[in-house]
């Protein structure tokens, strides 16, 4: 069925980055949607944002298509996580990595696994998607419109 729907432009992979193999997971992409509609069809689930249970997944999947705008293939998306449960929804590999982590609960402080990714990747440029964290040296806050 994936490969149906990523044949018909419906789906899209997003893969890990990683530099070391012992302390990096190397496998299992990230799926997401091009037509949220299509995937909320499927799981008939039509709810407002505010009350919908998956609305992290849903702010992740629109961040995603917007990088893919924003990059028009200059950089390779990739997401990265370690053995210990660090993650970093999206990384940007260009001539600089950046780091795009998103968040669509009430955070308020820089999320761990971006500090996490920093101390590995030092001269990565770092974002946080969400509307309430403060802004931490190092790490651009952008407000999400949704």
């Amino acid at each position: 069925m994936f490969k149906n729907l990523r044949r018909y432009l419906c789906l899209s992979s997003c893969y890990p980055l990683f530099s070391n193999k012992q302390k990096e997971l190397t496998k299992m992409p990230k799926i997401f949607w091009y037509d949220t509609g299509l995937r909320n069809r499927l799981i008939s689930d039509f709810k407002p944002l505010a009350k919908r249970v998956d609305k992290g997944n849903l702010l992740e999947n629109a961040v995603f298509k917007d990088l893919l705008f924003i990059v028009e293939n200059k950089a390779n998306i990739k997401f990265w996580r370690t053995k210990h449960g660090s993650e970093i929804d999206f990384v940007l590999e260009q001539e600089r990595l950046s780091a795009w982590e998103v968040k669509s609960g009430e955070v308020t402080t820089a999320p761990s696994g971006l500090c996490s990714f920093l101390r590995y990747y030092p001269q990565t440029k770092a974002y946080v998607v969400n509307a309430k964290i403060q802004k931490k040296e190092k790490i651009y806050i952008l407000f999400p419109f949704m």
